[in-house]
C-alpha cells in the first residue's frame, strides 16, 4: 500500500462510515452491580461534568449518616458510624454550649466585681465628702468663735484656713479624677488592639 492508499483508506474511514459520534446526552453512567465505585463524572460533548455534595453545619444528610453506619457496621461495643458521627456533633456542641455558659458567668461576675468596687469607691468618695464637710464646719466655727473672743487674728487664721483647705481638697480631687479619667481613656484603645 502507497502513501496516496493509505491516504485514501483514511479519507474512506473517516466519510465513509454510516456511523455518526453522537454525544451521550440520554445515556447514564451506572456502576456495576458487584463494584462499590461510583462514577466520578460523565463525559458530555467533549467536557467532563462532575456533581459534587457539600452541606453547612456540623450534620451530614441523613442519607450520608446511613452511608456511614452501612460502611461502619456496630461492633465490640462500638455504635455504627452515622451514631458515632452523632456522638461526636452532641459532645462538641454541649462542649461549646459549656464554654459559653463559662464565659458568660465569668462576664457577670467580673461586671459585679466592678459594679462592687464602684459602690466601695462612691461610698469613701461619701464619707471623705461628710468628714471634709464636718472639718470645714469645725474650723470655721473656732475661727467664729476665737474671732467673738477677741482672737480675731487667730479666728480669721481658723476660718479662712478651714475654706482654703476645703477648696484645695475639692480642686486636688477633680483634678486627680479627671487625670485618671483620660489615662484609662487613653489605654482603653491600647487593649482594644491587643485583644
Amino acid at each position: 500500500m502507497n502513501k496516496s492508499d493509505e491516504d485514501s483508506g483514511a479519507d474512506e474511514e473517516d466519510n465513509g462510515s454510516d456511523e455518526s459520534i453522537e454525544p451521550a446526552q440520554n445515556q447514564s453512567v451506572s456502576p456495576s452491580a458487584d463494584s462499590n465505585e461510583r462514577p466520578q463524572g460523565v463525559l458530555v460533548e467533549g467536557v467532563l461534568v462532575e456533581a459534587s455534595t457539600s452541606w453547612q453545619g456540623p450534620l451530614p444528610p441523613p442519607d450520608i449518616l446511613d452511608g456511614y453506619n452501612k460502611a461502619i457496621p456496630a461492633r465490640d461495643n462500638l455504635p455504627p458510624g452515622g451514631d458515632r458521627i452523632l456522638e461526636v456533633v452532641e459532645k462538641r456542641s454541649q462542649h461549646q454550649i459549656d464554654h459559653e455558659k463559662a464565659a458568660l458567668e465569668l462576664e457577670r461576675l467580673t461586671l459585679e466585681a466592678a459594679d462592687r468596687a464602684i459602690e466601695a469607691e462612691n461610698g469613701r468618695s461619701r464619707l471623705g465628702l461628710v468628714f471634709g464637710f464636718i472639718i470645714a464646719l469645725v474650723g470655721i466655727v473656732t475661727g467664729a468663735g476665737l474671732a467673738a473672743f477677741g482672737k480675731s487674728g487667730v479666728g480669721l487664721f481658723f476660718g479662712l484656713g478651714s475654706l482654703v483647705g476645703l477648696a484645695g481638697v475639692f480642686v486636688y480631687g477633680t483634678h486627680s479624677r479627671r487625670t485618671r479619667q483620660r489615662h484609662q481613656d487613653q489605654d482603653s484603645p491600647k487593649q482594644d488592639r491587643d485583644s
